[in-house]
């Protein structure tokens, strides 16, 4: 390419250019999603009902722990994304840890209480917990979506990944407050794999979503 062709290239990509919005900083911009994300499901809580038994439940150190431990989860997973919306996540990878050590720590639990309570396949019927969980997770997921799509993420899959660790984890605090069920396997199979099935489908759709 000759100097005259740089040249006009050049000048044609200069009289392309259009004023940019940096973008703010990614706690400022979580901060309205995640507000948004609580009443929502605040709101999704109070519609469907809080399970009769809650009083007692909240006495229970193990219940209040998997709860606490969830919501961390919601918490860190949802900041990480807001960092990975931007394309070097402001040199700031260990952002990944916290969620990701977190959602560890949950399976475990899980795994925990499998061992100590047994696993039981729920019969096969239709529960109410699934289209719970959804009403619960259509918001979050769409707040979480358009707010990275306003950045420009380099990693499509960790972007899906915390967005679907987030929502899960929602829908697991906000299921375990409404359903009074404690079994593991209907928790497993209603309040777990609606959002697993969901997190494939997103992290098969991650580069279509995250495309710049």
């Amino acid at each position: 390419m000759n100097d005259e062709r740089i040249g006009a290239l050049i000048e044609n990509l200069g009289q392309r250019l259009n004023p940019v919005r940096p973008l703010r900083h990614p706690a400022l911009r979580v901060m309205p999603v995640f507000i948004l994300v609580a009443a929502w499901i605040a709101a999704a809580v109070l519609f469907i009902g809080i399970r009769h038994d809650i009083f007692e439940k909240i006495a229970e150190g193990t219940y209040l722990f998997e709860l606490i431990l969830s919501l961390g989860v919601v918490g860190t997973a949802m900041a990480a994304a807001a960092w990975l919306a931007v394309p070097d996540i402001r040199e700031q990878g260990w952002i990944l840890t916290p969620p990701l050590t977190l959602m560890l720590v949950l399976f475990l639990w899980i795994l925990v209480r499998t061992y100590g309570e047994g696993f039981h396949l729920p019969s096969v019927e239709w529960s109410g917990c699934a289209v719970d969980g959804m009403l619960m997770g259509f918001v979050p997921v769409a707040a979480l979506i358009v707010l990275t799509k306003r950045g420009a993420s380099t990693h499509p899959y960790l972007e899906s990944l915390m967005i679907v660790m987030a929502v899960m984890a929602l829908g697991w605090v906000g299921l375990r407050i409404t359903c009074a069920s404690d079994d593991l396997g209907h928790c497993f199979f209603f309040h777990f794999m609606p959002f697993a099935v969901a997190g494939a489908v997103m992290g098969a759709l991650a580069r279509h979503l995250y495309r710049w």
